[in-house]
């Protein structure tokens, strides 16, 4: 299910939004749909994405309102995607974005899949973002998928803990208090008792 514009083909629609995709999509149905996408765009013409400033990709998307991305999801929704096309190769991509995976979908065509770094993480659902690119293309096609935690909840940004903020573990009571350390004590207390009563 689509929606977020009058006409998904009609790029002169003047909306200024991802289009939004509501479950259902696997894989192989989103690398076959992006590269329909990026077919016409080599020869300059439209095929219904939007081009969006490359902030939209570099911002954290738990930071970002309504502008570009609307998480407000419908009851019970358990996956939205949001398509759009923006800048490639953008070197601020890696400020919250890490590669975790890149291959060939078909001929010149790349696809690359990213998570948010740690830092940018929340408990209450979590982003990743895939990028299908031709080297002819100054722009690539984004999908930006979002997970809640709880199905039709927008979520909030709770930060995962750090993992230099977990606590460190005490000392271990089980090796201080071991049977052979307490047997080693005895021992050592009957030697002074023996001493004394000679």
């Amino acid at each position: 299910m689509c929606y977020g514009r009058k006409d998904p083909c009609d790029n002169s629609a003047g909306y200024n939004v991802a289009i939004i995709v509501v479950d259902g999509l696997n894989d192989p149905v989103i690398a076959a749909i992006s590269v329909k996408c990026l077919r016409p765009k080599l020869l300059s013409l439209a095929c219904g994405v939007l081009v969006l400033p490359v902030a939209v990709l570099t911002t954290n998307p738990w930071h970002q309102g309504e502008s570009f991305l609307n998480r407000q999801l419908q009851p019970e929704e358990a996956t939205r995607n949001w398509v759009l096309f923006s800048d490639i190769n953008s070197p601020d991509l890696t400020n919250i974005w890490f590669n975790y995976h890149t291959m060939k979908v078909a001929p010149n065509i790349r696809y690359m899949r990213w998570y948010l770094q740690h830092e940018a993480k929340s408990t209450e659902g979590y982003f990743r973002l895939t990028q299908f690119s031709h080297p002819g293309l100054p722009v690539a096609l984004y999908w930006l998928l979002f997970r809640p935690t709880v199905c039709g909840a927008p979520g909030a940004f709770i930060p995962l803990p750090r993992k230099e903020d977990k606590p460190k573990p005490g000392p271990d009571r089980k090796k201080r208090d071991s049977p052979q350390l307490a047997g080693k004590q005895n021992n050592n207390r009957s030697v002074k008792c023996l001493f004394l009563f000679i």
